[in-house]
Protein backbone atom coordinates (compact mmCIF):
# COMPACT_ATOMS: atom_id res chain seq x y z
CA UNK A 1 0.00 0.00 0.00
CA UNK A 2 1.01 3.61 -0.45
CA UNK A 3 0.95 4.29 3.32
CA UNK A 4 3.28 1.34 4.00
CA UNK A 5 5.68 2.53 1.28
CA UNK A 6 5.72 6.07 2.75
CA UNK A 7 6.39 4.70 6.25
CA UNK A 8 9.26 2.57 4.92
CA UNK A 9 10.72 5.62 3.15
CA UNK A 10 10.37 7.71 6.33
CA UNK A 11 12.01 4.94 8.42
CA UNK A 12 14.83 4.81 5.87
CA UNK A 13 15.35 8.60 6.06
CA UNK A 14 15.38 8.49 9.89
CA UNK A 15 17.95 5.65 9.89
CA UNK A 16 20.03 7.54 7.33
CA UNK A 17 19.97 10.69 9.51
CA UNK A 18 20.86 8.65 12.63
CA UNK A 19 23.76 7.01 10.77
CA UNK A 20 25.01 10.44 9.63
CA UNK A 21 24.81 11.72 13.22
CA UNK A 22 26.62 8.62 14.46
CA UNK A 23 29.39 9.12 11.86
CA UNK A 24 29.73 12.75 12.93
CA UNK A 25 30.09 11.66 16.55
CA UNK A 26 32.68 9.02 15.58
CA UNK A 27 34.64 11.69 13.70
CA UNK A 28 34.40 14.05 16.67
CA UNK A 29 35.72 11.34 19.00
CA UNK A 30 38.52 10.40 16.59
CA UNK A 31 39.62 14.05 16.51
CA UNK A 32 40.79 13.63 20.10
CA UNK A 33 44.17 12.00 19.91
CA UNK A 34 47.45 12.06 21.78
CA UNK A 35 48.37 15.51 20.44
CA UNK A 36 44.93 17.11 20.90
CA UNK A 37 43.61 15.98 24.22
CA UNK A 38 40.73 18.31 25.13
CA UNK A 39 37.56 19.61 23.51
CA UNK A 40 34.85 21.73 25.07
CA UNK A 41 31.16 21.95 24.17
CA UNK A 42 29.47 25.35 24.41
CA UNK A 43 25.69 25.29 24.88
CA UNK A 44 25.18 28.89 23.69
CA UNK A 45 26.87 28.35 20.32
CA UNK A 46 26.27 24.57 19.98
CA UNK A 47 29.92 24.15 19.05
CA UNK A 48 32.75 21.83 20.08
CA UNK A 49 36.19 23.46 20.05
CA UNK A 50 39.43 23.61 22.01
CA UNK A 51 38.53 26.65 24.12
CA UNK A 52 37.15 26.50 27.68
CA UNK A 53 34.66 29.33 26.99
CA UNK A 54 32.42 30.04 24.01
CA UNK A 55 33.11 32.61 21.33
CA UNK A 56 30.16 34.71 22.56
CA UNK A 57 31.49 34.71 26.13
CA UNK A 58 35.03 35.40 24.92
CA UNK A 59 33.91 38.62 23.19
CA UNK A 60 32.39 39.98 26.40
CA UNK A 61 34.95 38.57 28.83
CA UNK A 62 36.24 40.89 31.52
CA UNK A 63 40.02 40.60 31.83
CA UNK A 64 39.66 40.08 35.59
CA UNK A 65 36.90 37.48 35.34
CA UNK A 66 37.19 34.24 37.29
CA UNK A 67 36.18 30.84 36.05
CA UNK A 68 32.84 29.97 37.65
CA UNK A 69 32.61 27.04 40.07
CA UNK A 70 29.67 25.51 38.18
CA UNK A 71 29.54 26.39 34.49
CA UNK A 72 26.16 25.79 32.82
CA UNK A 73 27.39 26.74 29.35
CA UNK A 74 30.82 25.19 28.79
CA UNK A 75 31.47 21.47 29.23
CA UNK A 76 34.75 19.61 28.94
CA UNK A 77 34.30 16.73 26.52
CA UNK A 78 35.73 13.27 27.07
CA UNK A 79 39.53 13.23 27.21
CA UNK A 80 41.89 11.09 25.18
CA UNK A 81 42.40 8.80 28.17
CA UNK A 82 38.66 8.50 28.87
CA UNK A 83 37.92 7.46 25.28
CA UNK A 84 40.60 4.73 25.09
CA UNK A 85 40.74 4.51 21.30
CA UNK A 86 43.36 1.77 21.42
CA UNK A 87 41.00 -0.69 23.11
CA UNK A 88 38.21 0.07 20.60
CA UNK A 89 40.57 -0.18 17.63
CA UNK A 90 42.14 -3.42 18.85
CA UNK A 91 38.65 -4.88 19.26
CA UNK A 92 37.83 -3.96 15.66
CA UNK A 93 41.03 -5.45 14.24
CA UNK A 94 40.78 -8.61 16.34
CA UNK A 95 37.09 -9.27 15.70
CA UNK A 96 36.43 -7.86 12.23
CA UNK A 97 39.56 -7.94 10.08
CA UNK A 98 40.00 -11.41 8.60
CA UNK A 99 42.97 -10.84 6.31
CA UNK A 100 46.11 -11.65 8.34
CA UNK A 101 48.35 -9.19 6.49
CA UNK A 102 45.92 -6.29 6.94
CA UNK A 103 45.41 -7.24 10.58
CA UNK A 104 49.19 -7.23 11.11
CA UNK A 105 49.53 -3.79 9.45
CA UNK A 106 46.75 -2.32 11.62
CA UNK A 107 48.17 -3.79 14.83
CA UNK A 108 51.56 -2.30 13.89
CA UNK A 109 49.95 1.15 13.59
CA UNK A 110 48.46 0.70 17.06
CA UNK A 111 51.97 0.21 18.51
CA UNK A 112 52.82 3.84 17.80
CA UNK A 113 52.57 6.52 20.46
CA UNK A 114 50.53 8.73 18.13
CA UNK A 115 48.30 6.14 16.46
CA UNK A 116 44.76 7.56 16.07
CA UNK A 117 45.16 9.53 12.83
CA UNK A 118 47.49 6.96 11.19
CA UNK A 119 45.02 4.19 12.11
CA UNK A 120 42.11 6.09 10.56
CA UNK A 121 44.21 6.87 7.47
CA UNK A 122 45.14 3.17 7.16
CA UNK A 123 41.48 2.18 7.46
CA UNK A 124 40.55 4.68 4.72
CA UNK A 125 43.32 3.51 2.39
CA UNK A 126 42.22 -0.12 2.89
CA UNK A 127 38.53 0.81 2.36
CA UNK A 128 37.70 -0.33 5.90
CA UNK A 129 36.70 2.99 7.47
CA UNK A 130 32.96 2.61 6.80
CA UNK A 131 33.06 -0.88 8.27
CA UNK A 132 34.94 0.43 11.33
CA UNK A 133 32.36 3.20 11.71
CA UNK A 134 29.51 0.69 11.43
CA UNK A 135 31.04 -1.64 14.02
CA UNK A 136 32.62 0.83 16.45
CA UNK A 137 30.37 3.83 15.86
CA UNK A 138 27.91 2.38 18.38
CA UNK A 139 30.64 2.30 21.04
CA UNK A 140 31.56 5.93 20.39
CA UNK A 141 27.86 6.88 20.26
CA UNK A 142 27.20 5.23 23.63
CA UNK A 143 30.14 7.05 25.21
CA UNK A 144 28.89 10.34 23.72
CA UNK A 145 25.33 9.77 24.94
CA UNK A 146 26.50 8.89 28.46
CA UNK A 147 28.67 12.02 28.53
CA UNK A 148 25.75 14.20 27.35
CA UNK A 149 23.24 12.60 29.72
CA UNK A 150 25.51 13.13 32.73
CA UNK A 151 25.59 16.86 31.88
CA UNK A 152 21.90 17.05 30.99
CA UNK A 153 22.66 17.96 27.37
CA UNK A 154 20.18 16.95 24.67
CA UNK A 155 21.46 16.46 21.12
CA UNK A 156 18.48 14.45 19.85
CA UNK A 157 16.74 17.33 18.09
CA UNK A 158 19.64 18.88 16.32
CA UNK A 159 23.23 18.66 15.45
CA UNK A 160 26.35 20.43 16.56
CA UNK A 161 29.44 21.67 14.83
CA UNK A 162 33.14 21.35 15.43
CA UNK A 163 35.31 24.36 14.70
CA UNK A 164 38.87 23.88 13.56
CA UNK A 165 41.29 24.74 16.32
CA UNK A 166 44.06 25.97 14.03
CA UNK A 167 42.63 29.46 14.03
CA UNK A 168 43.10 30.89 17.55
CA UNK A 169 40.88 33.66 18.88
CA UNK A 170 42.35 37.13 19.02
CA UNK A 171 42.39 38.71 22.47
CA UNK A 172 40.57 42.09 22.29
Amino acid sequence: TAGHKEKREMDYQIKKAEKKKMSTITELMLHIDNSFKLLFYHRDTNVFDGYPISEIQFKTLDKNARIPEKDENNFRFLSYDEINHKEIMRFYVRECVEDKEIRKQLFNVLRRTDYVKPFVEALRSMDLYEDFDMVCGDIYMQMFEEWAEKRKLDFRRGSFSRKPVDNPRKIP
